[in-house]
């Protein structure tokens, strides 16, 4: 769903900075949600990278045909919570790149 989130954690990871990368996860798990639709995991979880716009991930496979308002309000703000890390990350990553590039 955008890889800032996770590009940021690793760029602190390499650098040692455990109890920021620490901080990161949360962040990431909170995005999350934390809570399982249950039943067909495989199928729910495209509606997030979807509703994210970073990717098309193409329909659901059957037997799922329809999901349920609560599984489409999940997936919507599952996806408005790692649109919000992405926009808070990116600026921190292509900072790094740039003093990395500007360094070599």
């Amino acid at each position: 769903m955008g890889p800032w989130p996770v590009l940021h954690l690793r760029n602190l990871v390499r650098a040692g900075k455990d109890q920021e990368a620490l901080q990161v996860i949360s962040e990431i798990m909170a995005a999350a949600g934390g809570e399982r639709p249950g039943g067909n995991e495989g199928a729910t979880a495209k509606l997030p990278i979807e509703f994210a716009g970073y990717v098309n991930p193409g329909p659901a496979r059957t037997p799922i045909i329809e999901f349920s308002d609560t599984t489409i309000e999940r997936a919507k703000k599952k996806a408005e919570g790692w649109k919000a890390l992405c926009a808070k990350y990116r600026p921190l990553v292509e900072a790094e790149r740039n003093r990395v590039k500007a360094a070599s």
